[in-house]
C-alpha cells in the first residue's frame, strides 16, 4: 500500500489518488471531497462518532490585550456564527456539524454543553453590545493564517469568515498570512503584537484528543506554558479531582464542571 506522505501539494495528492499512483490519502482538503466521491474507485470515509471528527478551534491569546480581558473574549465568542463558517468549508452537508458547543467533541460519549448557556443568543448585535460594555479600545487583533498546511489552511481560509464576523462586531483585525513553519514559530511568541506576538490563530484537534479533560487541550493545558497562555485556578482543582476519581459517574460531574470553567476562561 502506498500513501501520500511524500506529496506536499494537496491538489497533486488528490490527483495521485485519482490516477492510482497512491492508495491512501490521509488528509483530504474539504473542497476535494465531492470530486473524489464521484470516483467509483475511491471511498471517502466519514467520521464515526465524535472521536472520529476533526474539531477546528479559534485559539485566543490571553496574555495581552485585547483578549486578556474575559469580557472581550466573551464578545468574540458571541460574534462567531458556527453555522455560517461550517457552510463555507466546501464540505458536503453530511460531512460536518452545523454547530457544536461542547469542548469534548459533539456526538461523543463525553459531550457536555454545561457552561455554554450564554452562547445560545449570540450574534453580531449582542457581540457589539458586549464589546462596548467591556471597554474595548480598538486594540489591534492579529489573526494568524497558515497557507501551506493540508488541514490548517482550508480551516484558516474559512476563518476569513470568522475574521469578517469579528470585524463586523467592531474588532480591529489584521490577518497575517505565512507558511505553517512561520505561523508555528510566531505562535510561540508571548510578546505583544507590536513585538511579533499574535492575538488569534486557528488550530485543529482530532476527536480522540478531546474526549476527556486529561487529554483535551482546553482543559489539560490550563495554567501551563502553552500558546494562548490561559489559566483558571478553579480548573486546576477540578483537574486534580478528575485525575484522582475512579468512579465514572463522578468523573462525569467533574467533566461537566470543567466544561463550565473552560467556557468562563
Amino acid at each position: 500500500m502506498t500513501a501520500d506522505s511524500s506529496i506536499t501539494d494537496v491538489a497533486t495528492r488528490a490527483a495521485a489518488l485519482q490516477g492510482g499512483e497512491v492508495d491512501v490519502v490521509e488528509i483530504v482538503p474539504p473542497d476535494f471531497v465531492s470530486l473524489l466521491r464521484r470516483n467509483r474507485n475511491i471511498v471517502v470515509m466519514r467520521p464515526k462518532g465524535g472521536m472520529g471528527q476533526y474539531m477546528p478551534f479559534i485559539s485566543l491569546n490571553h496574555a495581552h490585550p485585547p483578549f486578556d480581558n474575559p469580557a472581550i473574549r466573551r464578545a468574540a465568542q458571541t460574534a462567531i456564527a458556527q453555522a455560517e463558517i461550517m457552510a463555507g468549508t466546501g464540505l458536503p452537508e453530511d460531512m460536518y456539524l452545523r454547530e457544536c458547543l461542547t469542548i469534548y467533541a459533539c456526538d461523543s460519549p463525553t459531550a457536555t454543553e454545561v457552561g455554554t448557556e450564554d452562547l445560545r443568543g449570540r450574534g453580531l448585535e449582542r457581540a457589539r453590545e458586549l464589546l462596548r460594555e467591556a471597554g474595548y479600545n480598538n486594540e489591534r487583533v492579529v489573526f494568524l493564517h497558515p497557507t501551506d498546511s493540508a488541514i490548517l489552511n482550508p480551516v484558516a481560509a474559512v476563518a476569513a469568515v470568522a475574521v469578517e464576523q469579528l470585524r463586523r462586531a467592531g474588532f480591529n483585525v489584521d490577518e497575517w498570512t505565512s507558511d505553517w513553519a512561520s505561523v508555528a514559530q510566531r505562535r510561540l511568541n508571548r510578546g505583544p503584537v507590536e513585538r511579533g506576538g499574535w492575538s488569534a490563530v486557528t488550530v485543529v484537534w482530532p476527536g480522540i484528543d478531546l474526549f476527556n479533560p486529561m487529554v483535551n487541550s482546553v482543559a489539560a493545558y490550563n495554567c501551563r506554558n502553552y500558546p494562548g497562555w490561559f489559566c483558571d485556578e478553579e480548573m486546576k482543582a477540578l483537574m486534580e479531582r478528575y485525575a484522582a476519581e475512579g468512579d465514572p459517574a463522578r468523573r462525569g460531574s467533574w467533566r461537566a464542571a470543567s466544561s463550565g470553567a473552560s467556557m468562563r476562561t
